[in-house]
């Protein structure tokens, strides 16, 4: 690794901008050389960035302008926007670089992450690095930080010609940063400043509202209370490796805190539980509104939840999950055993790898799995045929008026349900026969959640 974390690096048509009418935020902007990019691999990070860059064909089209038009590429891009912790100007339009992240804001790339990703891939193809199955940022960065040192070295020698003149061409860039790093209330000025520019400068590409969210670290406290694999697996960032939506999570939190008293939510969330499964931007929305009542922004990506009646809430979200997860594995027997035949829905397909060889549609040769904790299951079908049963839930949870918290009802939810989920089926499987086995009506119909409750309270 390169050791020079505070690097002075040249621009040419150096300009500091006016930012007179800015309180908290001071720019500059120029030009930087090819070459000259690996020197500020300290700020080449992307933690700032509600989108993380991958391979696409906007990518593809950027490495093709650096092949073909190299000469005019700093006129066919706007560039960069890095944030960092601290920017000196020198003399001859050199300026010194400082990074290094606190509670206000983190420093990195907040705009043209695809163009950075682009333009690191080349780079790395111009020294013959392999970078032919490199599509992830995650892929690019890692090779680029694990050979940084060699990298530094083969784009600053000049006796190179090929690598020379592959590299010859200009990059527009502009460092923001704050105007008082000394002042406590000015950087935190800064930190929300910064935020709003990362989601101006963001808005030209559509950037769902949760990743905003999770940008300015509404999801911080839900992240640190889940188990780690689930964690892991939810794309809390736009472009992120996960595979479960961060909304879906966020709806299913609803179910525990529409427990909680009106007064503390700010809300009836218990006359809205349909919108749990039809309505996730509502979900979304509700979620941010409840926690800005009970906690402060700290700069740009931290947020702080200052109730413990939402912590409660949200301290529960492992067992729900491990409950949705439970029911959506256990329900097809459970409804089979009340005299129902799950495999014959239209929406339902069974695991079976001999009758899928034969090309029927109805069968799967791939192991369905289980949304948040992966388990093997025999069906894939519509969650909207149990997501009443999973809000009903909140009938396992009360409120303790003392400590103003909540606590599960039953001592073992999870060894509840096991016990129970056939005799609850036995009612709840009324909603689906009334429904005409369609999950879409099942999950925005009232009557199905009034049923769903009714069942699980039989067991109380």
């Amino acid at each position: 690794m390169l050791k020079n974390s505070n690097p002075i690096i040249k621009l040419s048509s150096f300009s500091h901008t006016d930012t007179s009418k800015s309180e908290y935020v001071d720019s500059v902007r120029g030009f930087i050389k090819a070459s000259d990019l690996p020197r500020i691999s300290n700020v080449l990070k992307i933690d700032s960035n509600p989108r993380k860059p991958r391979e696409s064909k906007v990518t593809k089209d950027i490495i093709a302008s650096l092949e073909e038009s190299p000469q005019i590429f700093h006129l066919m891009t706007k560039g960069l926007l890095i944030s960092c912790s601290k920017c000196e100007v020198l003399d001859r339009g050199r300026i010194r670089i400082e990074s290094y992240d606190n509670q206000y804001a983190q420093s990195g790339i907040l705009d043209g992450g695809h163009n950075t990703f682009a333009i690191l891939k080349f780079i790395l193809q111009t020294l013959n690095f392999d970078v032919q199955k490199l599509r992830e940022w995650d892929d690019v960065i890692k090779i680029w930080r694990d050979n940084l040192d060699q990298i530094v070295s083969m784009t600053g020698d000049t006796s190179d010609e090929l690598i020379v003149k592959a590299l010859d061409f200009l990059i527009p860039i502009e460092f923001i940063y704050p105007k008082k790093g000394d002042d406590k209330d000015s950087l935190n000025g800064w930190g929300i400043t910064h935020s709003n520019i990362t989601h101006a400068r963001n808005n030209n590409v559509e950037l769902v509202q949760a990743a905003k969210d999770n940008h300015q670290g509404y999801y911080d406290y839900l992240k640190a209370v889940l188990p780690q694999s689930v964690s892991k697996a939810i794309q809390w960032k736009t472009n992120d490796e996960g595979n479960i939506r961060v909304a879906d999570v966020l709806a299913l939190t609803l179910i525990p805190l529409s427990v909680l008293p009106s007064s503390i939510v700010g809300t009836n969330l218990e006359s809205n539980l349909s919108k749990i499964y039809n309505s996730k931007s509502y979900c979304v929305d509700t979620f941010k509104d409840i926690l800005d009542q009970h906690g402060e922004r700290i700069g740009s990506n931290k947020f702080e939840l200052k109730n413990a009646s939402i912590e409660s809430a949200l301290n529960l979200m492992p067992e729900i999950l491990e409950l949705y997860d439970l029911i959506y594995s256990e329900f097809p027997t459970a409804y089979n055993t009340n005299e129902g035949s799950f495999g014959r829905m239209e929406v339902v397909k069974k695991y079976d790898p001999k009758k899928a060889e034969n090309g029927n549609a109805k069968y799967l040769n791939k192991q369905p799995k289980t949304k948040y904790f992966g388990l093997d299951c025999d069906y894939n079908y519509a969650d909207g045929l149990i997501i009443p049963l999973v809000v009903a839930l909140r009938k396992l949870i009360e409120f303790d008026e003392h400590n103003e918290t909540l606590k599960w009802r039953v001592k073992n939810p999870i060894q509840f349900i096991k016990n129970n989920l056939g005799d609850i089926t036995k009612i709840y499987g009324l909603v689906i026969k009334m429904s005409d086995y369609n999950p879409q009506r099942i999950g925005k119909t009232s009557n199905s959640y009034d049923l769903a409750a009714t069942a699980i309270k039989s067991k109380l």
